[in-house]
């Protein structure tokens, strides 16, 4: 059981929103920057949106290649998404392209 679950969740969602509005200005100011679309997977993450996320993350490598915090997201997002394969590809690729990684890869 969580304690206060509804005030969480109410937060949580309350602040999803901002987080939108956040992305919607973002991708106003350039929307081909990687990190806009890495932003909106996982905003579509957190909704349960697999398909969009998995999109938007996929729009951010290809629009950032060599840019391995956008395949890590993304290799997270396949993970919960059930693409366990896809998911293990790009987290090699992201440690390869970032040898000194973060621990949470």
């Amino acid at each position: 059981m969580v304690p206060n679950r509804d005030r969480y969740q109410s937060t949580f969602f309350e602040k999803g929103e901002s987080l939108s509005l956040g992305a919607k200005k973002a991708a106003a100011i350039n929307d081909t920057l990687p990190e806009v679309h890495s932003l909106w997977s996982n905003i579509y993450l957190a909704q349960g949106e697999y398909d969009k996320a998995i999109s938007a993350g996929e729009k951010a490598i290809s629009l950032g290649p060599n840019n391995a915090l956008c395949h890590v997201l993304l290799a997270h997002t396949m993970t919960s998404a059930g693409r366990f394969e896809e998911a293990i590809e790009l987290a090699e690729k992201a440690i390869r392209l970032s040898p000194y990684y973060s621990a949470w890869y």
